[in-house]
């Protein structure tokens, strides 16, 4: 490059640089003898700090702690204590994250006369492996302050499932309805696969799929006409089937959820008796326990009713959710009753137009 055949030294020899460094000269930074003496020290501390957590279990753990709001010692007292209020259910469930472990707290106490050297997230295990059972405890303050909030979450769930599926085992009508859908069926289908002893639960949404010969009308349509002609008593069948609010619900989650207050109520009654003077576990266990008992008592009946209505239809509780399962029948209304508004209104229109004729013919004889 050009810059190989420059000689910027031989230059400098030659020029008067008193002007260029008054006016260009770099100001020397004035540093404080207290600031630096600060500096120096936090060097020297930061190089004397034992450190024995990994790195980004360390950070997360200082991002967390400071989160908090409060000094080690003082997040020891409130766990101690069963402090909600000064360490919320949410950050004490945020702990459960950074429990030490075996090889930490190895290494902790076997530098423990140097604590003044632990780094922040090592001083904080330390302090804390100080307390008896300390994720017994903290497990239960996270339970207590959820527990509210998952009883109305699974309360409602285990009791539109029960009801759901008792309405349905209990339906007259929709037993009756279902025997007419075999009936046809059975009708169109004799020359090809023989008589059917039932059908599944998604072949109901394949009636809208069936046409007519003249691809006019669908064969729900065409079975909806003939129960409100034959069976009208048939026509409110829904009016027996309680379905509200069960094609949501999870059985996995579900389950899920009632295990999980089971083993909390569990580990809250160890927690208990090892803390006979702790009013504020004593009273919540009191409170939670009916509930849990009584949740767990509508879940085993929830289980059963669906397990019986599953296979009424013959189909696997196993593998079948309740979502799943009750959204087809939610979806068989939902068209029943589309189909039917739409008889009604076909019917209207019929019964005006003859009236409107009749009234034609009338006037038309007193005209004559």
């Amino acid at each position: 490059t050009i810059f190989k055949s420059l000689d910027d030294e031989a230059i400098l020899a030659e020029m008067d640089l008193s002007e260029f460094e008054e006016m260009f000269q770099v100001k020397k930074k004035v540093v404080d003898p207290k600031v630096n003496a600060q500096r120096q020290a936090a060097m020297k501390k930061l190089k004397e700090q034992i450190l024995v957590v990994e790195a980004n279990r360390a950070r997360n753990l200082v991002i967390a702690k400071r989160r908090i709001g409060h000094p080690s010692l003082e997040i020891k007292r409130c766990i101690l204590n069963t402090d909600l209020v000064d360490l919320n259910p949410e950050h004490a469930e945020l702990l459960l994250k950074f429990i030490p472990t075996k090889e930490e707290l190895t290494k902790l106490e076997a530098q423990a006369s140097k604590m003044n050297h632990f780094g922040e997230a090592e001083e904080f295990l330390y302090t804390m492996s100080k307390v008896d059972r300390y994720e017994s405890r903290l497990a239960v303050m996270a339970y207590m302050g959820m527990f509210d909030e998952l009883v109305a979450t699974v309360s409602p769930q285990i009791n539109s499932v029960l009801k759901a599926s008792v309405s349905i085992v209990n339906s007259p009508k929709l037993k009756k309805l279902f025997e007419i859908v075999l009936a046809f069926g059975n009708y169109m289908n004799c020359g090809r696969r023989g008589v059917a002893l039932g059908f599944k639960l998604e072949s109901l949404g394949r009636l809208m799929d069936t046409r007519s010969s003249d691809r006019k009308q669908t064969l729900m349509h065409f079975i909806v006409d003939y129960v409100e002609k034959n069976y009208p008593q048939l026509s409110t069948f829904f009016d027996e089937l309680q379905l509200q609010g069960s094609t949501g619900v999870s059985m996995q989650t579900l389950a899920t959820d009632v295990q999980g207050l089971r083993k909390g109520i569990d580990l809250t009654l160890v927690e208990r008796e090892k803390q006979s003077n702790n009013f504020v576990i004593f009273s919540f266990y009191n409170r939670a326990l009916r509930k849990v008992q009584h949740i767990s008592d509508t879940y085993r009946k929830m289980d059963e009713a669906f397990k019986d209505c599953c296979m009424l239809f013959a189909e696997n509780p196993k593998t079948t959710e309740p979502a799943e399962f009750f959204q087809k029948f939610q979806s068989f209304v939902n068209i029943w009753k589309d189909e039917m508004n739409g008889f009604c209104a076909c019917n209207a229109t019929t019964n005006a137009t003859s009236k409107t004729q009749v009234t034609k013919r009338r006037k038309s004889r007193r005209r004559r």
